[in-house]
C-alpha cells in the first residue's frame, strides 16, 4: 500500500472512531447498538428492568444474514474482576445444570471498551456515555467453534471488534 492510500485509510479510521465518539457522549451504555468489522452481526445493550445483584447490562445479538437473535447478560465483576459476558441461545430456564448452560452458551468472555484516544478499559456502567468501541475477547474464534455455528451451519465470519453504529431510543 503506497502513502497515499496508507494516509486515506488512517483519516477513515479516525473519522469513524471520532463520529463514534460524538455518538457514543449522546447514548448511554445500555441503549448503545454495535456493529462488527465484518457487518456480520449487531450487539444491541438493553436496560435491565430489574436492579440485579449480578447482572449489570443485558444483550442481544442478531447475526444480520440469518436473523438469528441470541440472548447475553454481563455479569457485574467484583473484588477487581473483570465484567465477563455470557451470550447463550435457547438456554433451558429452571433448574439446569452446568452441563445444560455449556451447551447453550456461544460465547463467554470478557467486554473490553476501547476510548476515543484508544485507551483499554472496563465496560462503562449502564447509564454511562457509550464507548466508542468495544472489543469482545475471543469471540469470533470461540463462537466459531460453538455447537450453534456448527448445528446451524453458520458461516457468518464474526470478530471481535465492534464499533457503535447507533443509539436505541
Amino acid at each position: 500500500m503506497d502513502a497515499a492510500h496508507r494516509l486515506s485509510a488512517a483519516m477513515l479510521s479516525f473519522a469513524v472512531v471520532a463520529g463514534s465518539s460524538a455518538m457514543a457522549a449522546d447514548c448511554a451504555q445500555d441503549k448503545a447498538i454495535y456493529r462488527d468489522n465484518h457487518k456480520s452481526f449487531e450487539l444491541r445493550f438493553q436496560p435491565v428492568p430489574e436492579p440485579a445483584a449480578a447482572t449489570s447490562h443485558g444483550f442481544t445479538v442478531t447475526l444480520l444474514d440469518s436473523k438469528l437473535v441470541l440472548d447475553g447478560v454481563v455479569l457485574a465483576g467484583d473484588d477487581g474482576q473483570r465484567a465477563n459476558g455470557l451470550l447463550m441461545y435457547q438456554c433451558p430456564e429452571g433448574d439446569v445444570t452446568g452441563e445444560d448452560l455449556r451447551k447453550c452458551t456461544v460465547w463467554d468472555g470478557v467486554f473490553y471498551s476501547v476510548s476515543a484516544d484508544a485507551r483499554i478499559g472496563d465496560l462503562p456502567a449502564a447509564g454511562a456515555a457509550a464507548t466508542p468501541q468495544l472489543i469482545l475477547s475471543d469471540f469470533g474464534r470461540l463462537a466459531g467453534i460453538s455447537a450453534l455455528w456448527s448445528t446451524r451451519n453458520i458461516s457468518a465470519s464474526v470478530g471481535d471488534v465492534l464499533v457503535l453504529e447507533g443509539c436505541a431510543s
